[in-house]
């Protein structure tokens, strides 16, 4: 019985001596990089909204991607709620005509499912944060008695998937949809619910992939 056991054990040790290693990235790891201007087709506050911004970042062996986006409203919106009826920090908003803002910037983690063929598929989600802010209708916010709208932050994280197309070896088309979840929005009428919504991306990619 001494033996079986002795034997099993050896056996056990032989085997996980041999074993090959298991890690993320075998191999010799190869790195790439992209930066795209991108427009986003959203909602906001109830109304459609465009968004615009950039994003960039590395590629890891033609599938892992890290990286930081940046996006904000292109679009006019009116705040929820009509800003002279009541007063915020002072401001006397009547006869006054406000615009809202937003924001939002973060970390980009992605897959691209086999990169090299002509159309495939890509998943990511941004995770970050942002910010809502009211301005006039020239889009400055320090229009009346010199001062300044406060900034109302919150948290974002936005999941996405997406189709891209190789146009060429550097260029390269994604059309996605996904959804913006935001959390810790709660001034101006605005709040979590009016400032997420579903998003749909067109993406200009242009690098080495």
């Amino acid at each position: 019985m001494k033996r079986i056991l002795v034997l099993i054990l050896l056996l056990l040790v032989a085997s996980a001596a041999f074993a090959e290693e298991q890690i993320l990235f075998s191999g010799k790891m190869e790195s790439g990089a992209w930066a795209a201007p991108v427009v986003k087709f959203s909602s906001f506050s109830d109304q459609f909204a465009v968004l615009a911004g950039a994003q960039g970042g590395w590629i890891v062996n033609h599938r892992g991607l890290l990286g930081l986006g940046i996006y904000g409203l292109a679009t006019k919106h009116r705040p929820p709620q009509d800003p002279y009826r009541y007063d915020l920090y002072g401001y006397d908003f009547y006869r006054v005509s406000t615009r809202a803002e937003m924001f939002y910037a973060g970390a980009i983690f992605g897959y691209v499912v086999e990169s090299n063929k002509l159309l495939h598929t890509t998943f990511d989600v941004l995770v970050g944060g942002g910010a809502l802010t009211l301005s006039d209708e020239k889009g400055e916010d320090d229009f009346y008695n010199g001062n300044d709208y406060p900034n109302d932050g919150f948290f974002v994280a936005e999941p996405s998937i997406a189709a891209e197309i190789n146009m060429t070896t550097y260029f390269r088309m994604n059309i996605g949809m996904g959804y913006r979840f935001v959390n810790g929005a709660n001034s101006w009428g605005f709040n979590n619910s009016n400032t997420s919504g579903p998003v749909g991306t067109i993406i200009f990619k242009f690098g080495k992939f």
